[in-house]
C-alpha cells in the first residue's frame, strides 16, 4: 500500500492523549484567567455542598487558599449561622431548579447572591455568582433617609403656605386640607397610581396659594362679589402658577394649581381650557373644591350640605365636570361612607 507523502501522520493514541490534556489544560486556563479576575466570589458545589471550584474572591473571603477550601462545606468554613443560610439558598437552588436571587449577611457586610443548579454528572451541583453590596445598601439607606427628610420638610413648608393663606380669610380656614383629602380620595378611587395621587394631594393642599394677593377684605366680603372683585379674586389661579413653576416639585403642582379652575366646556379659567387639555389632576381637584366650597360656610351664606354639592356635580357630569370624576365622587359619598374632614 502506498502512503501520500503530502498526509500528516496521524498521532499515535499517547501522542493524542497528551494532546488532548494540553487542550485541556490551556482551556482551563483560560477558564481560570476569567473567574479569578472577577471581583465577585464565584464557586461551585457538588450535591453534598462541598466546594468544587472557587475562585480567588472566593479565597480571599475565607481567608485560605484553594486547596484548604475543596472538599469542604459551608459548616467548615464559616460560623453556624451564615453557615446555615447558605445552606437554605443552596437547597431551594436545587429544588426549585432555577436562579435564586437573596441577600446573605455575614458578619457586618451584606452580599447579594445567586445560586442555580448546576449538572455534575449523574448528580446537579449548586454553582453560583455572590457580590458585596454593603456599600451600595449604606448609599441606598443614606437616600432614603436624605429623601425622607425633604419630605418632612417640603411637608412642612406646605404647611405653613396653607396656614400663611387661611389665616388671611377665615371662612376658608381647613378649605384646603379638606380638598386635599377628598381629592386624593377620588383619585384612589379612580386607580391612579401611587405618584399621581400624592401629586394630587400636595397640589390641592396649597391650590388657593393666590389669593395671597387679593385682598382680605373682598375674600370676607359679606355679599356676593361685584364683577370686578370677582375677577380679581380669580387672578388666584395665575397668581399660584407664577409663584409655584419656579419650585421643583416631582409633579406638575404648579399645572395642577393653574388649571383647578378650567371647565370641560371651555367656561372656566384663567385660560377658558376644554376637555382633554385640562390635567385629570386638575379635573379632579376641581370636582374636589367645588364639593367642598358648597358643604362649608362662605361669608355670604351658609352651608348648602352634602346632598346640594352631590346634586351640582351631578347635574354638570360631563358638562363641566369630567364624567370619571363625578362618578368616583358620588361612589365615595353614597357607596362608601366617605365623610368631609371636620371643619375646625
Amino acid at each position: 500500500m502506498r502512503m501520500d507523502k503530502n498526509r500528516a501522520p496521524r498521532p499515535s493514541g499517547l501522542a493524542e492523549q497528551k494532546q488532548i490534556e494540553k487542550a485541556l489544560r490551556e482551556s482551563e486556563a483560560r477558564y481560570r484567567t476569567f473567574i479569578d479576575a472577577s471581583s465577585d466570589m464565584i464557586f461551585l458545589k457538588d450535591a453534598s455542598f462541598r466546594y468544587l471550584v472557587v475562585n480567588r474572591a472566593n479565597q480571599n473571603f475565607f481567608g485560605r487558599d484553594e486547596p484548604a477550601i475543596l472538599g469542604k462545606t459551608d459548616f467548615d468554613l464559616m460560623e453556624e449561622a451564615a453557615a446555615k443560610r447558605c445552606r437554605e439558598t443552596d437547597e431551594q437552588a436545587l429544588r426549585e431548579r432555577q436562579v435564586i436571587i437573596s441577600l446573605e449577611k455575614v458578619a457586618d457586610r451584606i452580599y447579594e447572591t445567586r445560586k442555580f443548579p448546576v449538572p455534575l454528572g449523574a448528580t446537579d451541583g449548586v454553582g453560583g455568582f455572590i457580590r458585596d453590596i454593603t456599600e451600595r445598601k449604606q448609599d441606598e439607606e443614606a437616600l432614603r433617609t436624605t429623601l425622607e427628610r425633604v419630605h418632612r420638610l417640603t411637608e412642612s413648608v406646605i404647611d405653613v403656605i396653607a396656614m400663611a393663606v387661611e389665616t388671611r380669610d377665615p371662612y376658608t380656614a381647613g378649605h384646603m386640607k379638606r380638598v386635599a383629602d377628598l381629592a386624593q380620595a377620588i383619585a384612589t378611587e379612580m386607580g391612579l397610581n401611587s405618584e399621581q395621587v400624592e401629586g394630587i394631594r400636595v397640589a390641592a393642599l396649597i391650590h388657593d396659594l393666590g389669593k395671597i394677593s387679593v385682598p382680605s377684605e373682598i375674600l370676607s366680603m359679606p355679599r356676593k362679589l361685584s364683577p370686578a372683585e370677582n375677577k380679581l379674586v380669580q387672578t388666584h389661579s395665575q397668581t399660584g402658577y407664577d409663584i409655584l413653576k419656579k419650585v421643583a416639585f416631582e409633579w406638575s403642582v404648579a399645572q395642577i394649581v393653574y388649571q383647578h379652575h378650567e371647565r370641560l366646556d371651555g367656561s372656566g379659567y384663567p385660560q377658558g381650557l376644554r376637555g382633554a387639555e385640562i390635567l385629570l389632576e386638575a379635573r379632579i381637584l376641581a370636582v374636589a373644591d367645588v364639593v367642598e366650597a358648597i358643604v362649608s360656610n362662605r361669608p355670604y351664606r351658609a352651608a348648602l350640605g352634602i346632598e346640594a354639592a352631590l346634586a351640582e356635580i351631578s347635574s354638570q357630569r360631563g358638562i363641566t365636570y369630567d364624567p370619571a370624576v363625578v362618578d368616583a365622587c358620588l361612589r365615595l359619598f353614597q357607596e362608601k361612607g366617605y365623610r368631609l374632614l371636620n371643619r375646625a
